[in-house]
Order: C-alpha cells, then structure tokens, then sequence
C-alpha cells in the first residue's frame, strides 16, 4: 500500500470517528404523533434505504453534485452493519478497511443514525452536522449503500456507506 493510500484510509477514518459523536439522533421526538410514528416504522426497509438515497441525492444534486448511485459491494457492508447495530442495540463506526480490501474502494466514509424519524428527517439532520455533511456532500463518492433496520425499541438504525472506484 502506498503512502497516499494510508494516509487516505487514516483520513477517512478519522472523519468518521469524529462524525460519530454527532451520530445518534436520540428516540422519539416530542413532536412526534402516535400516527406518524406509526407510519414512519411500517416502511418497508428497502423502501426506507431507497428514500434515503433520494434525499441524498437531492441535496447532492442541490450543490451541482454527481449523484451516488447504489453499488452491491458497498450495500452488503452498509446492510450487514446496521443490522448488527439494530440488533446488538449498539452504535459506532465499523471499521472501513472492507472497502478497500474487498470492495476494491479508493475512498469510504460513513454515516449512522438511529431514530424513530423518517428518511427526509435523517438525511435534514446529517445535514445540519458539519461531520455528516462534509461525508454527504464530498466530491469523492459515487456509490452508495445503505442499510436500515428496525430495532427491539421501534427506532430505524441507518447505516448509509459512500465509497469511489
């Protein structure tokens, strides 16, 4: 491996370590109705990642940015993910060596979420993280995967993956 490729994986892994503290997007809001809440967890999961791959692009689009474009190598690791989060009932960053190694990647970042909010919410609020933002709105990606799943607590656990070839 050479330097520059080191250095990009540290780089990116920092970013996310550092976006991690800003991940967590709490349960319920007190906004929140019984019937939204209700709507909000009878989305299928395909369709929720479908969704958030929508508002990503828009706001992507919004700035004169390529759109991602979903990618199975990148989906595996981002489905995988956050149904081990979901299921464990825990939340941090996986280790993004995978994309590169396996997925042959020259660029990873992530973001996560958990809440019990709707996809357009979940990408609202990584856009007003200066960390999720920057992951969100980077020149370097041009795929993506995304995982949703449904925990034991009624809260979306959101692993979205953005990686370049």
């Amino acid at each position: 491996m050479t330097i520059a490729a080191t250095t990009r994986r540290i780089l990116i892994a920092i970013i996310a370590v550092l976006a991690s503290g800003f991940a967590v997007l709490g349960g319920t809001t007190a906004s929140a109705d019984a019937a939204s809440l209700s709507y909000i967890r009878s989305i299928a999961p395909n369709t929720y990642e479908a969704r958030v791959i929508t508002w990503i692009n828009r706001e992507r689009t919004a700035r004169g940015l390529v759109p991602v474009k979903g990618q199975t190598c990148t989906d595996y690791y981002a489905e995988r993910w956050s149904r081990y989060l979901g299921r464990s009932l825990t939340f941090f960053h996986q280790d993004l060596d995978p994309f590169f190694d396996r997925c042959h990647a020259r660029y990873a970042g992530e973001t996560l979420a958990r809440g019990a909010v709707s996809p357009k919410e979940i990408v609202n609020l990584w856009m007003h993280s200066d960390g999720h933002r920057a992951i969100l709105l980077s020149k370097s990606p041009r795929r993506i995967g995304v995982g949703a799943f449904l925990d034991s607590r009624g809260d979306w656990l959101v692993a979205a993956d953005f990686t370049r070839f």
